[in-house]
């Protein structure tokens, strides 16, 4: 694992092209179980597809974070997703949105109030596009946090942290948000083990 900034540890997928991407589902909680030992948080970047091992970790979290574009190919696939988790996961927190590249495509992108209408909640986050500054993020291989620090984008990602940790009380626009927000990436710690 690699340590970018304090306290943060990756394990990142191989940068080869020859990797198989299947993945065994015991594989993954071997793996899972030998982390959850050393930290109290895990966070799984989950591909887009419901393949086994995707299904199985999005059942085992505590928390799902899902972050959709603004457009209808997006919106369909969100909307499938949440009404599929809320059907097996009942007595689970709902998951949390997150709207991404608000503003990339300008004419042709669903604005924020529609697509949050259509999805039947509000994003707990929506991350404006801004390709110089993520891309300068990526090509140094910094974390926004650490490429600047005070920015709104930052503030914005640690109030996420802090609402799907419980680490903290972000502030909320509206008292209702923190009930109906939802929110493909997922904030993950296996069920009752802290």
């Amino acid at each position: 694992m690699t340590e970018p900034i304090e306290h943060i540890k990756l394990l990142t997928a191989p940068d080869t092209l020859d990797v198989d991407p299947r993945i065994n589902i015991q594989s993954l909680e071997t793996l899972l179980e030998m982390v959850r030992r050393t930290a109290p948080f895990i966070v799984l970047d989950i591909p887009y597809g419901w393949s086994d091992w995707v299904q199985h970790a999005l059942m085992q979290a505590d928390e799902i974070v899902l972050t959709s574009t603004l457009d209808l190919v997006s919106l369909r696939d969100t909307k499938n997703i949440i009404d599929l988790l809320d059907a097996k996961r009942v007595n689970d927190a709902p998951p949390r949105l997150v709207i991404n590249k608000q503003g990339a495509y300008s004419k042709t992108e669903l604005s924020d109030k529609d697509f949050e209408t259509a999805m039947g909640c509000s994003a707990a986050m929506v991350i404006e596009y801004n390709p110089a500054l993520f891309g300068a993020a990526e090509n140094n291989g910094q974390t926004i946090g650490a490429m600047k620090p005070g920015e709104k984008i930052v503030e914005s990602f640690h109030e996420l942290a802090q609402l799907v940790s419980g680490m903290g009380a972000p502030k909320s626009k509206n008292k209702h948000d923190d009930e109906s927000q939802r929110g493909l990436f997922s904030f993950l710690k296996k069920k009752g083990k802290d």
